[in-house]
């Protein structure tokens, strides 16, 4: 019994991109039953720590309705993920866009120059689906920021060690990608950039939480 409580509460605490949550003891026997939580915010941050080098982002892009194609990746620079009481108090990745394509990095279309990096920053989820949850964020791209929900998959590759996988589409135009006046890019490319992302994370802390 304790061990499938254990796993419940690390299902219900993952997001983002996910993560791992605290069970509390079991109540103890008297007429008035003790709180699952507290009601006043405390406790001991989860924090799970991304891995870029196990962590993929890959991203494909049309032109002329579809007729061209264009796919490549672009690598995570760090991520974390903390939670308190099962509810995610913070959230941020940040994308190292010198890692892109060279073509794509011009000031009309990425402009690595000015902003070397994007950063997500979640700012909460929902579960969907037994293994699935939908997570909301700010994403700041050219020194754009807007607003992006996707879903996401989440598996355990053991206890503390999770792999989150997306996909998400994103319109350019939001963040000012190749809408320059008389821009190239706006009179060929579509609107659409499609990403596929798997996170991995581990567990920052060495041991395991409360069961």
């Amino acid at each position: 019994m304790a061990s499938a409580m254990a796993w419940t509460t690390v299902w219900t605490a993952v997001i983002a991109l996910s993560t791992l949550g605290v069970v509390a003891a079991p109540a103890p026997r008297s007429p008035v039953p003790a709180p699952v939580h507290p009601a006043t915010a405390g406790g001991r941050p989860d924090t799970l720590v991304a891995n870029p080098r196990a962590s993929t982002i890959r991203w494909r892009a049309t032109a002329l309705g579809g007729r061209g194609v264009r796919e490549g990746s672009v690598s995570l620079a760090s991520g974390m993920l903390v939670i308190r009481h099962e509810r995610l108090t913070s959230g941020t990745f940040t994308i190292d866009m010198r890692t892109v394509d060279t073509a794509l990095r011009g000031p009309d279309v990425l402009d690595v120059a000015r902003y070397p990096t994007a950063v997500f920053s979640s700012t909460g989820a929902t579960r969907v689906g037994p293994a699935r949850w939908q997570v909301a964020g700010i994403l700041t791209m050219r020194g754009v920021a807007r607003p992006v929900t996707f879903d996401t998959d989440v598996r355990w590759e053991e206890l503390g060690h999770m792999v989150a996988t997306s996909s998400l589409v994103l319109d350019r135009r939001e963040w000012g990608i190749g809408t320059g006046a008389g821009s190239a890019t706006n009179a060929v490319a579509d609107h659409d950039i499609q990403l596929s992302v798997s996170l991995a994370a581990v567990r920052k802390q060495p041991a395991v939480a409360a069961r």
